[in-house]
C-alpha cells in the first residue's frame, strides 16, 4: 500500500507532494518488498524540475545506497547523474561511488568509468573518483595506470581533490609497484600549500611508513611536521609518529626527536604527550637514558606534560629497567599526593596500572595503606579502592596480614574509606588462601550498624560457607540471618542458601527459608530467592538421573518466576533461556530449530563477560549443532560439494572438552554444577539421535518377522539384511551408504509395497538430493511402518475374507443343489447362482486387496478350501459341456465347447480364479439359447449328480 501511495506522489504535479515521496521512501526504504521500483522512483525524482524536490530526493538517495539489492544497477545509475546538470546532485552522487563499488558484481567496467571520471572537467567529479579509488584500487588489474591516475590527481589544480587523491594513497600505497615514485608524491604532499592536504599526506604516512623505501626522510618530514603552522596538521604528525616509531631505523634518535619536541611547547595536550611517550618506550634500545626522560617529565611545569607523563609512566611501567621501578613507584606516589586534584587523580590511574608490575609489592601494598592516613579525602578513599583492586596481586604469603588490614580499615574514621574497605571483602575473599578462618569477620562485619559494611560482607558469606569448619552453626547464622529486617541482606542471604546448599547439613530447613523468602514483601528477595530455588533443582538434576528431567523442569518453573520478579536486574536472564534450550534439545520429539536458536540467543544477550557461562553456552550449542547436523545433510554435500563430514559426536565431544578445559583452567569451576548438569546431558543428545537408527532397525525386523510366509517375505528379509547394524553407526556417511542400498532395493519391491508405502518410497526417491539424513531416515521408516501396517491389515482382511468365502460357498453350494429341474425354474436357480459368485466377488474387491495378493494369502491360509471350490469347478465344466452339446446350435456349441476347452487347460487355480471360473460358467449356461428347452433341465440335472 505505502509503495502505490509512493508510486502517485512522485507522479504528482504538486512538488510539495513530490518532496514528501522522497521523505517517506528515505524513512521507509528498508521496509519497502520492491526496492528496485522504489530506487527507480528515487532517480525521477532526483531528475525533477524543482530544486527542492532533488535536493531531498539526492539526500535520501545517498542515505539507501546499501540497501538496493542490484548494485550493478545502481552504479550505472549514478555514473550517468555524474553528468546531471545540478551540482550538488552531482556531488551527492559522486559520494555515494565508493558505497556501491564493494558490492559490485562486475568489478572491472566500473574501474574503467574511474578511470575517465578521474580526467573529469569537474573538479567534485574527479574528487569523488580520487575517493572511490581508494576502496577500487586493489581490484585493479592494471595497477600502473592507476596510479597514474591517482599521481595526476595529486597535483590537481584544486586541492579538494589534491586531498581526496592523497587521502586515497593511504590505501594505495602498498599495492602501488613504483613505491619510490609514489614516496616523492607523498613527501611533495606533506608541503602542499593546502593544510588539509599536508594533513592529509601526514596520516597517510601512518599506513605507508613501514613500506617507504627512505624511512629516515620519512621520519624528518614528520618531525617537521609535528611544528607545522595548523593544528591539525600537528595532530595528525604527533598521531603517525606514536605509530610510526617501530619502523625507524635509528630509534634512539627517534626518542630524543620526541622529547625534544615534547620540551618545545608545541601546545600539544596531555592526551597525545602520553600518546607518544607510552608508543615509543618499548621500542627504545637505551631505555635509561629514556627513563630518565620520562622522569623528568614527572616533574615538568607544564601542566599538559606532566599529565601525559604521569599517564605513560603507569602504561610501560613494566618497560623501566629493574633498578630504576623503584624510583618511578616513588614518582607515582608523590604524584599522588600533589595538591592538583588532576595531578592526583591521574597517578592514581598510573599506580593501578603499575602494581601488578611492582617487584616489591608487599612495601607497594603498605604505601598505599598508608595513604589511607593522609590528610586529604580524596587520597584516602582512593586509596582505600586501590587496596580492594590491588589485594589479588600481593603474594599469598602476605594476604592475610593484608587481609587484616581491610578490617582494621572498616573501622576507620572516614565513611568513604570505611565503605571502600568494606566493599574490597568480596573480591578480597576469592582471593585468600584462609578461607575457613574469616568466617568470624565476616558475622562482626553483617552485624555492623552501618548498612554499607553489613551489605557487601552478606556478599561474601555465601562463597565463604564451604570453607568453614564448623558448619552446624555457620548455618545458624544464615538461618537467623534470613530473617533479618534489612532487606537487602535478606536478599543477599537468599543468594547464599542457593550457593551453599550442597554444604548446609540442614537442607529442609533452608528449602523452607527458601520458600518462605519467595513470599517476602520485596520483589527482589522473591526474585533471588526463586533463582536459588532454580540453582538447587539444577544440583538435584545432577545428583539423580531418574528425576534428571523432572529436576530440570522444576528449575525452569523457579528461573521463570524469578524472571517475572526481577526489576532492576534479573539473575535467571541466562539460566531461563538455557535451560529452555536445553530441555527442548533434550526432550522435545522433534526440536524446533527457530525456539532452540531463540533460546540460545537470548542467554548468549546475557552471557556479561562471565567465562563461565561462556563455557556452558558454547557446550550447548555444540549439542544443537549435533542434532542439526542431521537436519542440514544430505547426499548432495558427498556428492556434489565434496564436504568434510564428520561424525555428529564431534559435537558432543567438543561440548564435553570444552567443559573439561574450563575445569582445568579455573580450579572453582570444577565446583559449578551447570558444568555437570550439562556433562550429564551429552549422553541423552546422543542417544536421542541414535534413536532414529535404532527405531528404523526395529522397525525393518519386525517387518521381516511378521512376513515370513507371506507374498511379501522377500521385502522384510531385504529390508532387515539392509538396516542390519544400523543401531551402532557414528557416521553420518555410513548412515548414508544404508540408504544407498536400501533404496534400490525398496524400489525393486515397489509393486508389492502398499499404496500407502509406494507413496512414501516416491517422496525418498525425490529427496534423496534435497533433504537432510533424519528426513530421509524418517521417511524410510514411515515406508517399513507402513508395509507392517498393511501386513497386519492383510491378515485381518483374509481371516475376514475366509469366514465370507464359507458362508458364500455354502449358500453357493446350496444354491447348486436346490436348482430347479423344471424348465421354468431351471434358468431362474442358474441366475441366482451367477448372483451369489458375482456378490462374493464384489466383497473381495470391496477389501482393498489387490487379487493377486488376496489369492496368495487365501492359498497358503487354506488348501482345503481350494479343493471343495475345485471339484464344483470340474462338476461345472462337465455338465455345461454336455448341456452345450445336446441343446445348443452348431455355431454355438463350437464357440461354447472352445471356451471350455481353454478354461480346462487351466494349471491349478487359486481360490478367486476358481470362483471367477464358477461365475464364467455360470454365464455360459445361461448363453445356451432358451429355445432348447431342456438346456436348463439338463445342466442341473449333471450339476445335482
Amino acid at each position: 500500500m505505502l509503495q502505490i501511495d509512493i508510486d502517485e506522489m512522485v507522479s504528482s504535479s504538486d512538488s510539495d507532494l513530490r518532496k514528501k515521496a522522497a521523505m517517506l521512501l528515505e524513512m521507509n526504504f528498508k521496509r519497502i518488498d520492491d526496492k528496485e521500483s522504489a530506487w527507480k522512483n528515487l532517480i525521477v525524482l532526483v531528475n525533477d524540475d524543482d530544486s527542492g524536490v532533488r535536493e531531498k530526493a539526492s539526500h535520501a538517495l545517498r542515505s539507501v545506497l546499501k540497501r538496493v539489492p542490484n548494485k550493478d544497477m545502481v552504479w550505472k545509475d549514478l555514473i550517468l547523474l555524474t553528468n546531471h546538470p545540478d551540482r550538488k546532485v552531482r556531488e551527492g552522487v559522486i559520494n555515494g561511488l565508493n558505497i556501491v563499488f564493494i558490492g559490485l558484481n562486475e568489478k572491472f567496467s566500473a574501474i574503467e568509468d574511474l578511470h575517465r571520471l578521474t580526467d573529469d572537467q569537474r573538479s567534485e567529479v574527479r574528487a569523488g573518483a580520487a575517493d572511490t579509488l581508494k576502496i577500487a584500487f586493489q581490484y585493479v588489474q592494471d595497477k600502473n595506470r592507476a596510479w597514474d591516475d591517482l599521481h595526476r590527481l595529486t597535483s590537481d589544480e584544486s586541492s579538494k581533490v589534491r586531498a581526496e587523491a592523497t587521502n586515497a594513497l593511504k590505501s594505495a600505497f602498498k599495492y602501488i609497484p613504483d613505491k619510490n615514485r609514489a614516496w616523492d608524491d607523498l613527501h611533495r604532499l606533506t608541503s602542499d600549500e593546502s593544510s588539509k592536504v599536508r594533513a592529509e599526506a601526514t596520516n597517510a604516512l601512518k599506513s605507508a611508513f613501514k613500506y617507504i623505501p627512505d624511512k629516515n626522510r620519512a621520519w624528518d618530514d614528520l618531525h617537521r611536521l609535528t611544528r607545522d603552522q595548523n593544528k591539525k596538521v600537528r595532530f595528525e604528525a604527533a598521531s603517525t609518529l606514536s605509530s610510526a616509531f617501530r619502523h625507524i631505523p635509528d630509534k634512539n634518535t627517534g626518542w630524543r626527536d620526541l622529547i625534544s619536541w615534547i620540551d618545545s611547547d608545541n601546545g600539544y595536550d596531555q592526551i597525545w604527550v602520553e600518546y607518544l611517550l607510552r608508543s615509543a618506550y618499548p621500542y627504545v634500545p637505551d631505555k635509561i637514558n629514556a627513563w630518565e626522560d620520562l622522569h623528568r617529565l614527572n616533574s615538568d611545569p607544564n601542566m599538559e606534560v606532566r599529565v601525559g607523563a604521569i599517564n605513560a609512566l603507569g602504561s610501560v611501567y613494566g618497560h623501566i629497567p629493574y633498578k630504576e621501578k623503584q624510583i618511578a613507584w616513588d614518582d607515582l606516589i608523590r604524584s599522588f599526593r600533589d595538591p592538583d586534584g588532576e595531578i592526583r587523580w591521574t597517578a592514581a590511574n598510573a599506580l593501578k596500572l603499575a602494581f601488578p608490575q611492582n617487584p616489591n609489592k608487599s612495601k607497594a601494598w603498605a604505601d598505599l595503606m598508608g595513604l589511607t592516613n593522609a590528610t586529604d579525602g580524596y587520597v584516602q578513599m582512593k586509596a582505600a579502592d586501590l587496596l580492594r583492586w590491588a589485594y589479588s596481586y600481593i603474594p599469598d604469603k602476605d594476604k592475610w596480614t593484608a587481609w587484616q588490614d581491610l578490617i582494621k580499615l572498616i573501622s576507620h574514621e572516614d565513611n568513604e574509606v570505611r565503605w571502600m574497605a568494606a566493599y574490597s571483602i568480596p573480591s578480597a575473599f576469592q582471593c585468600i588462601p584462609e578461607k575457613g578462618k574469616v568466617w568470624t569477620d565476616l558475622i562482626k562485619l553483617i552485624n555492623n550498624p552501618e548498612d554499607n559494611v553489613r551489605e557487601p560482607a552478606a556478599d561474601a558469606i555465601g562463597k565463604a560457607f564451604q570453607y568453614v569448619p564448623d558448619k552446624n552453626n555457620a548455618w545458624k547464622d544464615l538461618h537467623k540471618l534470613a530473617n533479618d529486617q534489612n532487606s537487602c541482606i535478606r536478599e543477599r542471604i537468599a543468594d547464599a542458601l542457593g550457593s551453599s546448599f550442597r554444604y548446609i547439613p540442614d537442607i529442609n530447613a533452608t528449602l523452607d527459608d527458601l520458600h518462605k523468602l519467595t513470599h517476602d514483601n520485596v520483589s527482589f528477595v522473591r526474585c533471588t530467592a526463586y533463582h536459588s530455588l532454580g540453582k538447587i533443582s539444577i544440583l538435584k538434576a545432577t545428583e539423580d538421573d531418574n528425576e534428571f528431567r523432572s529436576n530440570l523442569e522444576d528449575a525452569i518453573v523457579f528461573f521463570r518466576r524469578s524472571s517475572e520478579e526481577a526489576e532492576y536486574f534479573n539473575p535467571a536472564a541466562f539460566c531461563l533461556p538455557f535451560y529452555l534450550s536445553l530441555h527442548c534439545l533434550l526432550f522435545a520429539d522433534l526440536p524446533k530449530e527457530d525456539e532452540v536458536q531463540k533460546y540460545l540467543f537470548e542467554a548468549e544477550r546475557a552471557i556479561e563477560s562471565s567465562e563461565s557461562k561462556e563455557v556452558l553456552l558454547e557446550a550447548v550449542i555444540n549439542l544443537s549443532k549435533a542434532l542439526r547436523e542431521v537436519r542440514a545433510y544430505s547426499i548432495e554435500d558427498i556428492a556434489l560439494r565434496k564436504r568434510d563430514l564428520k561424525s555428529y559426536t564431534k559435537y558432543c565431544l567438543r561440548s564435553a572438552e570444552c567443559l573439561r578445559e574450563a575445569r582445568s583452567k579455573v580450579p572453582l569451576a570444577s565446583k559449578i554444577v551447570d558444568y555437570t548438569l550439562v556433562e550429564k546431558s551429552i549422553p541423552i543428545v546422543d542417544q536421542k539421535i541414535k534413536s532414529l537408527f535404532r527405531d528404523v532397525e526395529t522397525t525393518a525386523r519386525e517387518l521381516c518377522e511378521n512376513t515370513r510366509g507371506t507374498y511379501l517375505e522377500t521385502l522384510g528379509r531385504d529390508a532387515y539384511k539392509s538396516t542390519k547394524g544400523l543401531n551402532k553407526v557414528e557416521s553420518w556417511i555410513v548412515a548414508d551408504r544404508y540408504l544407498e542400498e536400501i533404496v534400490p532395493l525398496l524400489k525393486g519391491h515397489c509393486n508389492r509395497l502398499p499404496k500407502e508405502a509406494q507413496a512414501y518410497l516416491k517422496i525418498l526417491i525425490a529427496s534423496q538430493d534435497s533433504a537432510s539424513l533424519e528426513q530421509r531416515f524418517d521417511t524410510l521408516k514411515s515406508i517399513l511402518l507402513a508395509s507392517l501396517v498393511q501386513r497386519e491389515n492383510d491378515n485381518r482382511i483374509v481371516n475376514e475374507l475366509k469366514g465370507l468365502l464359507d458362508l458364500h460357498l455354502q449358500n453357493i453350494e446350496f444354491a447348486i443343489l436346490n436348482l430347479n429341474t423344471s424348465s421354468g425354474n431351471a434358468r431362474k436357480d442358474l441366475y441366482s447362482l451367477k448372483n451369489q459368485i458375482n456378490g462374493l466377488q464384489r466383497e473381495i474387491e470391496s477389501k482393498g486387496l489387490a487379487k493377486k495378493q488376496l489369492a496368495e494369502a487365501l492359498d497358503e491360509r487354506d488348501q482345503a478350501m481350494i479343493e471343495r471350490l475345485e471339484k464344483m469347478r470340474e462338476k461345472m465344466l462337465r455338465a455345461v459341456r454336455e448341456t452345450a452339446q445336446l441343446n445348443a446350435s452348431k455355431r454355438d456349441v463350437e464357440t461354447i465347447l472352445k471356451e471350455l476347452d481353454d478354461q480346462d487347460k487351466l494349471k491349478k487355480r487359486d481360490v478367486l480364479g476358481i470362483i471367477a471360473d464358477l461365475s464364467s460358467l455360470a454365464g455360459m449356461a445361461l448363453s445356451i439359447p432358451p429355445g432348447a428347452p431342456r438346456a436348463a433341465m439338463n445342466l442341473a440335472a449333471r450339476l445335482l449328480e
